[in-house]
């Protein structure tokens, strides 16, 4: 049973990466968009990131909550 539970902690080690890689692929996309028309619009840069940590949390919580239920029907 330990061992279950430092897998699923183990799993989550990479979610920080994946919230590092959105953050920096949306930070290309807009850092190349403003190279393309010279213009680097910080409002909508600013939302996106945040709504890249709001996506972030969201997975993070149906992963904890599938865990949750797997672990309760075994």
């Amino acid at each position: 049973m330990k061992n279950e539970g430092s897998n699923f902690m183990e799993r989550l080690k990479s979610l920080p990466l994946m919230l590092l890689g959105t953050l920096i692929g949306i930070t290309i996309a807009f850092v190349a968009k403003g190279m393309w028309i010279d213009k680097f619009d910080w409002g909508p840069w600013v939302s996106s990131m945040i709504g890249g940590i709001i996506a972030y949390l969201i997975i993070l919580v149906f992963i904890i909550m599938n865990r949750k239920k797997n672990n309760n029907g075994n």
